[in-house]
């Protein structure tokens, strides 16, 4: 089977398509290689049922809005060598790139994601964590959710110092209270509105703001 069923098309061929699947069988970047290297086979077979007509009220057709192809999986040689084989990842997705085609990477451990955005054009890293990371506006209550936060602004305050040489800005976002499920019918703005500004931050960001800690509206908050 092929991704959601999606035609099987070379590398030769793939500068047809608007959307080019590719699988990365690929997890020597974590302990004991725990088994990502068999995401793109698993989902080949978890989608070979997919429907082509989307399951909504709408009844949209997505297939017909584009042109999607399955480009096989990377031909990764250097399984046991992490550096060789994110080159290798590298390589291929730049080539579907400079050929006109949107990739979409499925399976592999988290450390494909470094090539990957090696080999995009103008790549960024925005991570969206809350206003309760902050170590300086400290408070009660919810202490295990302002651990997960405060840890994921430590990361992103380390990657934008660990990424700088390679030119790859990194943010972090707080986007506010929303009326969602969590944040309740009482909260500050909607969807819409933080989805909204945050975009907007987001195409802001470069390396001169990398490390940039703000909420949606791009008001600074304290670390």
């Amino acid at each position: 089977p092929t991704f959601m069923r999606a035609p099987l098309v070379t590398p030769e061929a793939m500068a047809s398509l608007d959307i080019g699947l590719f699988g990365v069988p690929f997890d020597g970047g974590v302990t004991n290689r725990p088994g990502a290297r068999l995401g793109p086979r698993e989902v080949r077979n978890a989608s070979s049922m997919m429907r082509r007509i989307h399951s909504s009220r709408h009844r949209t057709r997505p297939f017909d809005s584009c042109a999607v192809g399955d480009l096989g999986d990377v031909p990764i040689e250097s399984m046991y060598s992490v550096g060789t084989a994110h080159k290798e990842i590298e390589q291929f997705a730049r080539a579907v790139i400079a050929a006109g085609v949107t990739p979409i990477a499925i399976g592999g451990d988290h450390s494909v994601t470094l090539p990957l955005l090696r080999a995009a054009h103008a790549p960024k890293i925005a991570i969206i964590s809350s206003q309760l990371a902050s170590s300086t506006n400290s408070g009660t209550g919810m202490l295990v959710y302002r651990a997960s936060k405060a840890a994921v602004l430590n990361l992103g305050r380390n990657l934008a110092q660990e990424l700088a040489g390679e030119g790859l800005p990194v943010g972090i976002y707080h986007p506010g209270w929303v009326q969602t499920d969590m944040g309740g019918a009482n909260a500050d703005i909607d969807a819409n509105t933080s989805a909204t500004g945050l975009v907007q931050q987001i195409e802001q960001l470069s390396m001169a703001t990398s490390g940039v800690y703000e909420d949606y509206k791009g008001d600074a908050l304290p670390y």
